[in-house]
């Protein structure tokens, strides 16, 4: 089967459903497929990359990376050349909307889609994100823009009969269904290769530490230092060991500083790592924290490889709803009547479904199964 995947930018490190889309499509390579990928909104390249390879780990797959010096009908000429030469029997386009427009309003894509749609290739779509909300809330501005973007979404999928569709969340796939398309939600994996046995910088007395990491960005939540403090009180109660914590990601935004800073206990900010160096660190550590949104834990990358990596991660957001949130023995909001021993001390086999491999076979059945 040929596959061509269609997403915003490839750049290494910077754009994560770049990332995403990459592994995946190595993965799909190393299952037998033929596989390329367009990226069709390369802002950091001054010239487009034609026939170019990129490489993931030990494996390289074909990329053509569209700057965006270039104009849109240009970059339209390239891609219908590049699909007429390859001739995918799949096209899956990888969407999340800031991508291929600074403010997230890509009102443009529709139309430009729709002209590259003549050829016999079936369309299938990952919805990354959606719209940013769901209600006028707090800003009619946030409201106005989630307006705008829904219907964009809209337009792109009635521009194809009948295409496949995937989203990354329960949210994500109650949205698509109120707006009339049917989803299925595809398993997101890991960002990060497997770990490897080492010493953890700065943790000296390892026996009486208990480690808990933190990857990727921090999101603002209530009482974020509260719940730490009372996490570490449970920790020294029950387990006897001393609350330390590590943080891997780049620290550019003053409010993580902040948050960082405030903690009341031994943090270490070891800022942006390679994958590899990242993956060695959480593999050795106890627990994995987060903050993100609950009901969008499903698609974060950052959760996936800490999970990949064999550790269990608590969730310290400020809980509104866990409608949006499945039944995850390995992923639990934080709640001082947690059993945290039997939480940490779990079998670590949950890991294997945050293999990019496993989200590949899933795909493929989808492509593979009549429609």
């Amino acid at each position: 089967m040929k596959i061509l995947f269609l997403c915003g930018s490839l750049e290494p490190g910077r754009d994560g459903v770049g990332d995403y889309t990459r592994r995946l499509a190595i993965e799909c390579q190393l299952l037998g497929q033929q596989v390329a990928i367009i990226a069709i909104n390369e802002k950091i390249l001054a010239a487009s990359r034609i026939n170019d390879m990129q490489q993931e780990g030990s494996h390289s797959v074909l990329t053509h990376r569209l700057s965006a010096k270039d104009s849109w009908g240009k970059r339209k000429a390239k891609t219908e050349e590049i699909i007429s030469r390859f001739s995918p029997e799949i096209i899956s386009f990888q969407y999340v909307s800031f991508s291929f427009h600074n403010k997230g309003i890509p009102y443009f894509l529709p139309r430009w889609m729709s002209e590259i749609t003549g050829f016999q290739a079936k369309w299938h779509f990952m919805f990354h994100e959606l719209w940013i909300t769901e209600s006028i809330g707090e800003s009619l501005k946030d409201w106005l823009l989630s307006q705008i973007q829904k219907q964009i979404i809209k337009k792109l999928l009635n521009q194809v009969n009948s295409p496949l569709i995937h989203t990354s969340t329960l949210k994500y796939h109650t949205m698509l269904k109120k707006l009339g398309f049917r989803a299925d939600i595809l398993p997101i994996f890991s960002n990060l290769p497997k770990g490897r046995k080492s010493v953890l910088p700065h943790i000296s007395d390892r026996n009486e530490k208990f480690i808990a990491v933190f990857f990727g960005h921090l999101h603002e939540v209530e009482n974020f230092a509260e719940k730490i403090k009372t996490l570490s009180n449970v920790l020294e109660n029950e387990l006897n060991k001393q609350l330390e914590i590590i943080h891997i990601g780049a620290n550019q935004h003053p409010k993580t500083l902040n948050w960082i800073n405030q903690l009341p206990h031994p943090t270490f900010s070891l800022g942006f790592l390679t994958a590899q160096e990242a993956a060695d660190i959480i593999y050795n550590a106890d627990l994995g924290l987060s903050n993100y949104p609950v009901e969008l834990v499903q698609k974060s990358g950052s959760i996936a490889s800490i999970l990949y990596n064999g550790l269990p991660v608590i969730v310290l957001s400020s809980v509104k709803s866990t409608t949006h949130l499945p039944e995850f023995k390995e992923v639990t909001v934080w709640d001082e009547g947690l059993d945290l021993q039997q939480f940490i001390d779990q079998k670590p086999d949950f890991s294997s479904k945050y293999d990019p491999r496993h989200t590949a076979q899933h795909l493929l059945e989808v492509f593979k199964s009549p429609q």
